[in-house]
Parts: C-alpha cells; sequence; structure tokens
C-alpha cells in the first residue's frame, strides 16, 4: 500500500501522520452495475450483492471522510436538517444524487432519491439494485452517529420503482421491517405492523 507522510493539525496541533493515500477517480456510474453483473456471472446473486455491499460499506469511510472535509462543521455535531442538506449537497457534488430523509416510523428514517447514480445505469426491471449504496450509507450513517446503522433498500429504480428509497435505523428495526417487506407487506402495511 502507498503511504505519504502528511502534516496534519488536529485542534491547532500539528502532527506528523502516516495514512494511505487515498485517491477518488471519476468513473462512470455504471461500474457499480458491470461489478455486480460480474460477481452476478461469478457466484449467486445473493452471495454478489453481499460482496458489493460490503465493498460500499469499506469505501463509506473514505465517502464520509470526503463529505466531513466539506461540511462547514464537524457531522456527528451538525443538528439534523442540516446533517441531511449538507449530506445531499456533498452526494449530489459526487455524482451520487439528490437526497430527501424524512421519520417514517419511531426509531426508522427512509431516504428517497430520484436521481440516484447507482441505479441511473441500470434497465428498469433487470434486477440489479443498490447494493454498493447500502453499504456506503450504512458505513457513512455509522461514522455519524458513533453506533451500528443498518440500511435497507425498499425501492430501486432499476428494479422499475419511481425512486430509490432506502429505510434506515437500528439492526432490529431494519430488520423486522426486512421481515415484513419479504413477507409480502407493502411498505406502509409494514411500517403499520411494527
Amino acid at each position: 500500500m502507498l503511504y505519504r507522510q502528511r502534516l496534519v493539525s488536529v485542534r491547532g496541533e500539528q502532527l506528523m501522520n502516516d495514512e494511505p493515500i487515498v485517491r477518488e477517480l471519476r468513473l462512470p456510474g455504471s461500474v457499480l452495475l458491470d461489478v455486480r453483473r460480474a460477481f452476478d456471472r461469478e457466484t449467486d446473486p445473493e452471495t454478489s450483492a453481499r460482496a458489493v455491499q460490503a465493498a460500499g460499506y469499506g469505501t463509506g469511510a473514505s465517502v464520509f471522510d470526503g463529505y466531513a472535509a466539506m461540511a462547514d462543521a464537524d457531522p456527528t455535531e451538525l443538528e439534523a436538517d442540516r446533517f441531511w442538506e449538507t449530506l445531499s449537497r456533498f452526494l449530489e457534488g459526487q455524482g451520487w444524487g439528490t437526497l430527501s430523509q424524512e421519520r417514517i416510523h419511531p426509531g426508522l428514517g427512509l431516504i428517497r432519491s430520484g436521481d440516484w447514480g447507482e441505479s441511473a445505469s441500470a434497465s428498469a426491471g433487470d434486477g440489479a439494485g443498490c447494493e454498493f449504496s447500502v453499504g456506503m450509507l450504512s458505513r457513512i450513517f455509522e461514522r455519524t452517529v458513533g453506533a451500528g446503522v443498518a440500511v435497507l433498500e425498499v425501492s430501486c429504480q432499476g428494479k422499475g420503482d419511481p425512486a430509490c428509497a432506502f429505510a434506515f435505523g437500528s439492526n432490529d428495526a431494519v430488520d423486522r421491517l426486512h421481515t415484513l417487506l419479504e413477507g409480502g407487506e407493502t411498505l406502509d402495511a409494514a411500517l403499520g405492523q411494527l
């Protein structure tokens, strides 16, 4: 792994720090779909989805660091409205798309995007989902709150839905929602049963 030595300023102190070189690459959004399809050819779809999600989770730390560097304040200290505004602006600037957020149930939130980058290159109904985004968003939220946050894709333009939407919250709440959705409930019906 390449390293560089960099002078880091932390609250006014000057420190020398060895850290990996992190480069941002501009790639077409279709690269995530291409990676998923390559995994699908090599293994079963469930294993493929988990691998892409794990890659997103790993990448989420660097995405959070980029967001934190852009934000005008420490993201972990921002009021909720300001956090969502700055996160959406950052992700849009990185080509991911715009986000809106709402609380859908005590302990569960929902983010929605009508122009989400990961699904933009998928053909409606081809079955591709936003697994990379699920992992990436989970890691961003975990870094923000300092605790585990589960993310579940509940709709995807790549699957023919009008927008991509991700429910997030505690592992328990998201697991219960997932079980209800897998059982055939609509999102509104499932939320009514939680």
